[in-house]
């Protein structure tokens, strides 16, 4: 209970610092009565807004390759055995939905 406290303390202390620098960088905040007035129409914000998420996917795709790819070469010896615990997860999952097949013949839904 102690450390609750004492964070409270110094998020207390810390607010002001905090707070100085992002009123001279941002300004001061709006009331809400004025919001209305920001809002972008939705023909114009999504195309400005999405194709910042689609850019960031492109690039995070192709960061996450390089880094398989570099991974893969340092690791390659190991590829018989990741290989081998694909295939037994893969014959788990289909032993397992064969399981739940026969055990639902009729389905897993509501009864009529």
């Amino acid at each position: 209970m102690s450390s609750n406290r004492a964070w409270q303390r110094l998020a207390g202390w810390m607010n002001p610092i905090v707070a100085l620098p992002k009123r001279l960088l941002v300004g001061r905040p709006l009331r809400s009565s004025m919001m209305g007035e920001t809002l972008l129409p939705k023909k114009l914000a999504l195309p400005v807004f999405c194709s910042d998420a689609l850019s960031s996917n492109a690039y995070a795709t192709e960061e996450i390759l390089l880094m398989l790819s570099l991974g893969g070469l340092s690791l390659l010896h190991l590829t018989p055995w990741i290989a081998g615990a694909v295939v037994l997860l893969l014959v788990v999952v289909v032993l397992s939905y064969r399981q739940t097949c026969h055990a639902y013949p009729g389905g897993g839904g509501p009864t009529r």
